[in-house]
């Protein structure tokens, strides 16, 4: 307890409320790269759905040692819903990052909304974690689905980018309870005031 009230305290000193306007200026950073984000993930399904190359040209083929030969319609079709899994999870991190710096930008950097919002974004980086390896496993049996049996293939792996966002969320969460412990003990000294 004391250990939170002297981070509070030190937190939100004279330096803090003067940095607050190059704060505002990363939310505007921040939410421009969400946008530019939102962009090109709502662009995987489609450029999926268009081409027949796209899936060797993101080198999911080859990231699954999958076969060089373009899918077929179905197959395609079906890469194109899978895809959609990630992407949903990707354009949900992107909101809640959004919102975080929205709050952020007003200001509000202890408030217990603020560390609700950074308890959500948090959650959602472990979301996408896991999304995108259940996701990978998803598109080899799609992209293998039409084959002969005995040659179709499920296929499921954890690379070190996986294991790096899963540990990232959960330091995240980390923080984002220690957020809510803060902005509680926030509260609570001023009511003494």
């Amino acid at each position: 307890m004391f250990c939170i009230k002297l981070f509070l305290q030190n937190i939100m000193d004279d330096d803090t409320v003067k940095n607050l306007p190059r704060l505002r200026g990363l939310a505007w950073l921040v939410h421009a790269m969400c946008a530019v984000g939102a962009l090109v993930l709502l662009s995987i399904p489609v450029s999926l759905a268009v081409s027949e190359h796209a899936v060797h040209a993101c080198g999911l083929a080859a990231h699954l040692g999958l076969a060089e030969a373009p899918p077929a319609g179905a197959a395609r079709l079906r890469v194109v819903l899978v895809s959609l899994l990630p992407v949903a999870a990707g354009l949900y991190v992107l909101a809640q990052l959004w919102r975080l710096f929205t709050r952020y930008r007003r200001g509000d950097v202890l408030g217990a909304g603020t560390a609700r919002v950074f308890g959500r974004f948090a959650h959602s980086v472990i979301a996408l974690a896991l999304a995108q390896i259940v996701a990978r496993a998803l598109m080899s049996v799609a992209l293998t689905w039409d084959n002969a049996p005995g040659e179709r293939a499920l296929r499921i792996g954890v690379d070190w980018n996986d294991f790096v966002m899963l540990l990232l969320g959960a330091a995240l969460v980390a923080i984002a309870r220690v957020m809510a412990r803060a902005s509680r003990v926030d509260e609570e000294n001023r009511g003494f005031v």
